[in-house]
């Protein structure tokens, strides 16, 4: 279907352009192509900014013979259980070892990518920021304090234009108490909601108000609470929010709070439109050469119980405003907040791998395994 409107493309182009030659006809066949993205080209060019990026935290030259320093952190065991570091790997192994890895964390972030809309819609604004900062490419030798200084300064172009798309609509929804009820999200929300999970918002007009990409929050209980509704004020979970001028909800203030659930469901009054929650658990990379594998690891119940801990205690710590600044305990953004949580629980999740981490740095993490998603239209 895609080649035959190509093709019509191509000959309402021939028609218009009368004696324009067949060469420029076919460049904007190209161009009409490059436009759509599939899935994997999105996550091939994440992983390779990722890379990027670390080069960039860590100073490193990227040779052929060199590799990201994140991959000291991976859990690498072999067939038998035995633990194995990957400066342990011969060179020859560190190569297999890398491109498999490579493979292994596409596919991973493919499947991500089929199952939700919104975290497809969270890479390629990640991917936009970066491909920004092609121009400076020659920074990254020369200066790289000037390179994040664009990175950042692109980041923040990119959010004032998409969060003035959404103004309009964020403006008329303050009121959470408003009748929004939307069956099937509350279900959804209902049935998965689990101490520990993570919500993720990934439309920057729904929830936030904030001046970053998406949002994420922890739950913070058990169980779905009978007294939950649609429009429920009961603080379910756990974030960081900046100060703003308005208010989403009686009490808010500025950094880590309480959250009512009913941000996460309903169809107006400010409410998520998009939501995904995911769940964490700790991968171990098998390493038994072109048989490796990940094997994937639910978190303990006390595991769970740490983060929530960890996250509640930091109630009340301002908003940190400086995003490179992710490691700041006494200081939080709403990714910082999750990440030094389940990192607290667990020293092996870590969904970090570059100058900050963001809500689709998460969701995109061997560690965080989609549980659910929907809609709040």
């Amino acid at each position: 279907m895609r080649k035959c409107l190509l093709v019509v493309a191509a000959i309402m182009l021939l028609g218009l352009a009368g004696c324009s030659n067949l060469s420029n006809v076919t460049k904007a066949i190209e161009s009409a192509e490059s436009e759509t993205k599939t899935n994997r080209q999105i996550a091939s060019e994440y992983i390779e900014n990722k890379l990027k990026i670390d080069e960039v935290c860590n100073a490193r030259a990227a040779k052929n013979d060199d590799y990201p320093s994140f991959l000291n952190n991976i859990d690498i065991v072999d067939k038998e259980g035995n633990k194995i570091l990957f400066d342990d790997f011969s060179e020859e192994e560190k190569q297999v070892f890398y491109s498999i890895w490579k493979e292994a964390l596409l596919n991973s972030l493919v499947e991500k990518l089929d199952a939700d809309d919104g975290f497809v819609e969270m890479l390629l604004f990640e991917n936009e920021v970066f491909n920004m900062t092609e121009d400076n490419r020659s920074l990254l030798n020369t200066s790289p304090e000037l390179f994040l200084k664009n990175y950042q300064k692109n980041l923040k172009k990119l959010l004032k234009k998409k969060n003035a798309r959404a103004s309009s609509v964020a403006a008329s929804s303050k009121d959470i108490t408003a009748n929004c009820n939307v069956t099937s999200s509350v279900n959804t929300c209902k049935k998965w909601y689990k101490k520990g999970r993570l919500f993720i918002c990934t439309d920057s007009s729904s929830s936030i108000g904030t001046d970053y990409i998406g949002h994420i929050s922890i739950a913070k209980d058990d169980r779905w609470q009978n007294n939950w509704d649609y429009n429920s004020l009961a603080r379910a979970t756990i974030t960081s929010y900046p100060r703003d001028v308005g208010s989403m909800w009686p009490g808010k203030t500025d950094g880590v709070q309480l959250e009512p659930i009913g941000l996460w469901v309903g169809n107006s009054g400010g409410s998520a439109r998009k939501v995904s929650m995911y769940d964490v658990g700790c991968n171990h990379w098998v390493w038994n050469w072109f048989n490796s594998h990940y094997e994937y690891r639910y978190a303990t119940d006390a595991e769970r119980s740490d983060a929530v801990n960890y996250a509640t205690y930091q109630i009340g710590k301002p908003y940190n405003w400086v995003l490179v600044m992710q490691w700041l305990d006494n200081a939080f953004y709403c990714s910082s907040l999750c990440n030094l949580a389940w990192n607290h629980a667990n020293s092996n999740y870590c969904f970090s791998v570059g100058l900050w981490v963001t809500p689709s740095d998460i969701a995109a993490s061997d560690h965080t395994r989609l549980a659910c998603s929907y809609t709040n239209y």
